[in-house]
């Protein structure tokens, strides 16, 4: 039981810095802000009823935080594989 309660340290640091790397890798390109994302944001800031927001400054903003939430989400699936995979080693080299 020791064991698995030590993991998830690790892990949660894996998903820190997975995401942190991919952020770093995203925002660090040089991109456009495609239309979807754009009619995304305005959608969201009209719904919310922050006029305030919807300026072009704002949205690069906005759309460069939405980029590094979804790395962030993305480092879950990747973590969350690579345990499962590891798991799954550990647990067919326990049965030899």
């Amino acid at each position: 039981m020791r064991r698995r309660s030590l993991r998830w340290p690790g892990w949660f640091a894996a998903w820190l810095f997975i995401g942190w790397l991919l952020g770093v890798i995203l925002t660090r390109l040089s991109f456009r802000l495609p239309l979807f994302v754009e009619d995304a944001i305005r959608f969201g800031i009209r719904i919310s009823g922050h006029q305030e927001l919807d300026n072009p400054e704002d949205l690069d903003t906005l759309a460069l935080l939405t980029v590094v939430i979804m790395c962030f989400v993305a480092a879950v699936f990747i973590v969350w594989g690579l345990s499962a995979f590891t798991e799954r080693c550990w647990l067919s080299r326990k049965r030899l």
